[in-house]
């Protein structure tokens, strides 16, 4: 016969929790300002938005990697593409982690530490999990500027040929600046001061101003380049695959380029709010990442010969058009 528990409550814990509820008993964090307990809010909210930007990227990860393994052709090309990717992945799941790792630390195995939460947060950034964690950021960003830098060169040399490696040097010395500043912030975050020293704090925005303007000057580049070749081919219906707005939108990857630019501001006028920007950053730069390899592996992204393709397949509608009209023109 089951046996069935009554769990019983002392009334005067009920009537203790009563009295509580209805005075005007304030048992907030006591010594802190009002920028304290902000910072802490933020920090909060970034764990929380962390996760939710990883399950939106790990939904793409296994969309890509299924398109990817199902392409019959090009198979080295597309296990390189799924070892890449899958690199990206991990390095954003160790980022979630440790984030959610730093949030129990901070708010439940710490939580009377002196200065409460934002005395600790203060130390926590030289903690080993949390080196980790700027460690795997650093790299994350660093590989998908990489890719992005590669899509531009493929972009630019499918118009104007070998003449494009000359376009890339600055890209490329802003992406090897970028690997030294990260590493340079890493050491500087790692140091006894932590995060929000001044040397963390200057040599990260030199970090992240790298990153962003390597971002936006590649947005740029592509976005003028996809215009100029949709008034080439402006017209046909392989041409419009190629060019529309939405294509100008993934390949340029403008998603990360506005999250990366709110991030810079927030985070060089010392606004707390920047906590919810980083977060969500390694994220929302690996999701722009994954929506121009699924289009690489459906097929529809630029490659060098995309020009070629478009103008054969006008030449071929110009051929099939061009006898119906001489035979209207007979009649």
């Amino acid at each position: 016969m089951a046996k069935f528990s009554v769990l019983k409550m002392d009334p005067t814990s009920l009537t203790t929790t009563s009295q509580l509820t209805m005075s005007n008993t304030s048992f907030g964090p006591v010594g802190e300002t009002h920028n304290e307990i902000f910072l802490e809010k933020t920090f909060m909210a970034s764990g929380y938005l962390t996760g939710v930007g990883f399950g939106i990227q790990l939904v793409l990860y296994c969309a890509c990697v299924d398109m990817l393994w199902r392409q019959k052709q090009r198979r080295r090309s597309n296990i390189f593409l799924i070892a890449y990717i899958s690199v990206l992945c991990a390095m954003n799941a160790i980022w979630t982690g440790t984030s959610a790792y730093g949030l129990q630390l901070t708010y439940i195995d710490n939580r009377n530490y002196p200065g409460g939460p934002f005395g600790f947060l203060l130390i926590e950034f030289s903690l080993p999990v949390n080196i980790l964690s700027l460690a795997s950021y650093i790299i994350g960003n660093v590989l998908a500027d990489a890719l992005m830098v590669w899509r531009c060169w493929v972009i630019w040399s499918a118009s104007i040929g070998t003449r494009a490696y000359l376009v890339m040097v600055v890209p490329v010395l802003a992406l090897l600046g970028s690997l030294a500043m990260g590493i340079i912030y890493a050491i500087e975050t790692a140091s006894p001061e932590g995060f929000f020293s001044r040397n963390a704090t200057n040599f990260g925005i030199v970090f992240f101003a790298l990153s962003m303007s390597l971002n936006l000057l590649l947005t740029i580049m592509i976005v003028i380049r996809l215009w100029i070749d949709r008034l080439r081919v402006l017209g046909g219906t392989v041409g419009r695959r190629y060019t529309s707005l939405m294509t100008v939108f993934v390949e340029s990857a403008a998603l990360y380029a506005v999250s990366s630019l709110l991030l810079l501001v927030t985070y060089s006028v010392g606004h707390p709010i920047n906590q919810i920007f980083l977060g969500l950053s390694p994220a929302v730069q690996v999701i722009a990442n994954y929506l121009i390899i699924y289009r690489i592996a459906r097929g529809q992204a630029w490659s060098t010969g995309t020009l070629t393709i478009v103008d054969n397949a006008a030449r071929r509608s110009l051929d099939i058009e061009t006898p119906a009209v001489m035979e209207f023109e007979k009649e």
